[in-house]
């Protein structure tokens, strides 16, 4: 939806007064308050340590101390302190993150548009958003990835670093969090040095439940649940001065349980009315629910080497997973039908899941050198994941149990080389290259059990069925010059090449030509600026960005009916058969991103940070989609067409164009105590999308704004906060399906997301040494 005059015109002052305040605070600077400055934040975006202000491209840092200020206790609420980044959960199972107009999508199949990286090893989206604790630093890295870290990415990268064991002395960390809808969060983090300097091991742990979505089923009187525990073990032995092997070792298990929310009139087994913010749920159960469990393992070894360094990271995850879902979201199947006397029997599905992951990365270069330093590497990775699908099928009658497995592997070898060069005190260059060679194999394998369950009849797929090969190659690379204007000011342009791997989509009813996509290119442009003023208490970074996407990777939002189509009941956005499919198509980013922050007074600090992006198809390329009557029912395709194809265009994905963060700290002395009260609000933009008529990506502008209350002892060794999470208790759905069907039957019912509403709670803190 458009935004309103008045929405905008209230958006346009709120921005208006914070950058005034933080632009005029400047003169509040006095030669009293020169000793103290904005920390100096050190990050790692180049594999190197370098300062925010020095680095050639945009990051953003989230701190250790800024994940507990602002209680950020799960992963999704760092997009909260960083605008332009929009993460969520899909459904009860599956999660997203976007950047710079780019989202990842697990059911795809293709590489993420934005890395998630954990102590430097590829992570997944899903397993990100179950734990977050004990953290050292987030980092929020823009724009192309991949010449130095991991896998590529056209988007951008999250590196997420858990701390390191103290090697000196006994320490750690001990915080507890309630909160309504039974949020109950425990964590904690303690070292324990062994060998002085030399040997030291850090244990750490977490427990959370929360109800956090708060949906209640009104036929089962069950409410949504999410438990997760986890445990990590850290493990640094430095030997000799010049050599580090660090050892990461985690276990995560989480379940996940509830329905999906929804609206509308029902017209099946329920006609109860629901309103958008009910947060309600209708499925006859049983409840969906999730069970993951992950085993972790990082290793880096670091030998310096005189001028040389040699880098190993290696990696490994073992992962399970397995999920019992309800697909009759509206209610809509009658019950008690021939084939099963037990409620929705055609309506149940079951996935089953493993998952492991080698990847081994080495690095050699030099470091030290006054002009030219340089790295060489390589980087090989290899996974397996086999998925098993037991699911009804035939409509109302439930004619069969289809049972489906989906095999899949991926090797993927790289080599890649950066090169730095200090021409003067002020200039400096860097440029970089990788070459990349993939390889991934899908197999779709499936069988029907009849009835009487006594006889196992072999279902051949032979579209996408069997072993289906991809392999191809793709070189990245980038290069950036930075220049010190002045003392306070220091210009960069970034130019960075991206590459996707190609593959196939698993779907059962799409001839197998139509399952293949090709590799995706991209060229991006970047001009920015990073500056310090007032002594360092005033910091202002900015970019102006642009890139151009060939054969962008992108998935339809509907499922594609083909010539295999069987007919069956459909509306605007759904059909009663078909498949979700990927394809390729041009695409244009643009986009720019302002981060400021200040030291108003010793006790008084703000921050602003905005972001926009213009994330579109370029007009003319082709989208698979479907063909609809006069009435909105899908017409399959015909006159030797396989599958209905229309222009791309529109938005890449749902994400707002326009992203705001503020926030505020201010702090009161009262002898050994101190008092302190933070802001912090968020704003996304309202958004359309044209090529899709009453579009699941439709919505309104909205803001949240939480606010935190404490007190701490002088030497932060405690620290108790009140806090409100969406304090004016704002109303906002972010997402949103067509009327829900099961068996050709419409049920009155579509599918909802709306942001959390409102939460109290409490946090208490204490930090121990000795």
């Amino acid at each position: 939806m458009k935004i309103s005059s008045a929405q905008l015109c209230s958006t346009r002052k709120i921005l208006a007064r914070t950058i005034a305040l933080i632009s005029a605070s400047t003169c509040y600077v006095m030669p009293a308050y020169a000793e103290k400055a904005l920390e100096e934040v050190i990050v790692t975006a180049q594999k190197k340590d370098d300062t925010l202000q020095t680095v050639p491209m945009t990051v953003n840092a989230v701190t250790s101390e800024a994940i507990a200020k602002y209680n950020l206790l799960d992963f999704k609420d760092i997009q909260s302190v960083t605008p332009g980044l929009t993460i969520k959960a899909q459904d009860t199972r599956t999660s997203t993150i976007a950047m710079r107009g780019v989202n990842v999508l697990t059911d795809t199949g293709y590489g993420p548009g934005v890395a998630i990286y954990w102590n430097e090893v590829n992570y997944d989206i899903d397993s990100a958003f179950k734990a977050m604790y004990d953290i050292g630093q987030i980092e929020v890295l823009r724009g192309p990835q991949g010449t130095l870290r991991g896998i590529t990415a056209p988007a951008g990268a999250v590196t997420i670093t858990s701390k390191m064991p103290n090697l000196q002395n006994v320490e750690g960390t001990v915080e507890q969090s309630f909160g309504e809808r039974s949020l109950s969060n425990s964590q904690f983090g303690v070292s324990l040095p062994i060998i002085p300097d030399k040997l030291g091991v850090r244990v750490a742990g977490l427990y959370d439940y929360n109800r956090d979505s708060d949906i209640k089923n009104i036929t089962t009187g069950q409410t949504n649940s999410n438990l997760t525990r986890s445990g990590r073990i850290t493990v640094d032995f430095r030997p000799i001065d010049d050599l580090e092997v660090a050892l990461i070792h985690q276990y995560q298990e989480s379940n996940n349980s509830g329905s999906e929310a929804v609206f509308g009139c029902g017209q099946g087994n329920v006609t109860t009315c629901i309103d958008k913010f009910d947060r309600e749920s209708v499925d006859a159960g049983p409840k969906t629910d999730t069970f993951n469990r992950r085993v972790d393992t990082a290793l880096r070894i670091e030998w310096s080497l005189g001028d040389y360094e040699l880098t190993s990271i290696t990696g490994y995850r073992d992962q399970g997973n397995i999920v019992f879902r309800n697909l009759d979201i509206g209610n809509v199947i009658p019950p008690n039908n021939a084939f099963d006397p037990g409620p929705n029997p055609a309506s149940t599905q079951q996935v089953a899941s493993n998952l492991h992951t080698l990847t081994q990365e080495i690095r050699f270069g030099t470091s030290n050198s006054d002009f030219y330093n340089w790295v060489y590497g390589v980087y090989g990775s290899k996974i397996v994941a086999n998925t098993f699908v037991n699911q009804a099928t035939g409509g109302l009658q439930a004619a069969a149990f289809t049972d489906i497995s989906v095999i899949n592997s991926s090797e993927e070898y790289a080599v890649f080389s950066n090169q730095s060069f200090q021409f003067t005190d002020k200039l400096e260059a860097q440029v970089g290259l990788r070459y990349q060679s993939k390889r991934n194999t899908t197999a779709l394998n499936g069988s029907t059990l009849v009835p009487t369950f006594s006889i196992v009849i072999p279902t051949a797929f032979p579209e996408s069925g069997g072993a289906a090969v991809a392999t191809d190659e793709g070189v990245t690379g980038s290069a950036s010059v930075s220049y010190q204007l002045t003392d306070d000011v220091r210009t960069y342009l970034s130019y960075g090449h991206s590459f996707r791997s190609g593959g196939f989509t698993v779907a059962t009813s799409t001839p197998g030509d139509l399952t293949q996509y090709q590799p995706e290119t991209s060229d991006s442009i970047e001009l920015g600026f990073k500056s310090r003023f007032a002594n360092g208490r005033l910091q202002v970074n900015g970019d102006i960005y642009y890139q151009k996407y060939h054969d962008f990777l992108a998935r339809t939002s509907e499922a594609i009916v083909s010539t295999k189509y069987s007919g069956g009941t459909s509306t605007n956005n759904s059909a009663a058969g078909g498949d979700f499919l990927n394809y390729n198509a041009d695409a244009t980013v643009s986009g720019a991103e302002l981060q400021m922050d200040q030291l108003i007074t010793d006790d008084w600090q703000a921050g602003l940070g905005v972001s926009y992006t213009d994330a579109k198809f370029n007009n003319g390329g082709h989208a698979y989609c479907n063909v609809r009557d006069a009435s909105g029912a899908i017409i399959p395709p015909s006159g030797g067409v396989e599958v209905n194809l229309c222009d791309a265009h529109g938005r890449l994905s749902g994400e707002p164009n326009w992203g705001v963060t503020a926030s505020s700290e201010y702090t009161m002395h009262f002898g050994a105590l101190d008092a302190f009260t933070r802001g912090l609000y968020t704003f996304a933009s309202g958004r359309t999308d044209e090529s899709i008529p009453n579009s699941v990506l439709d919505t309104n502008s909205y803001g949240v704004f939480n606010l935190f209350v404490g007190v701490r002892d002088i030497n932060k060794v405690w620290e108790v906060t009140a806090w409100a999470k969406n304090l004016f208790d704002h109303q906002q759905a972010i997402l949103y399906s067509a009327e829900l069907q099961s068996s050709g039957l419409l049920s009155g019912y579509s599918r909802i997301q709306t942001i959390p509403e409102r939460q109290f709670g409490i946090t208490g803190k204490y930090n121990f040494s000795m």
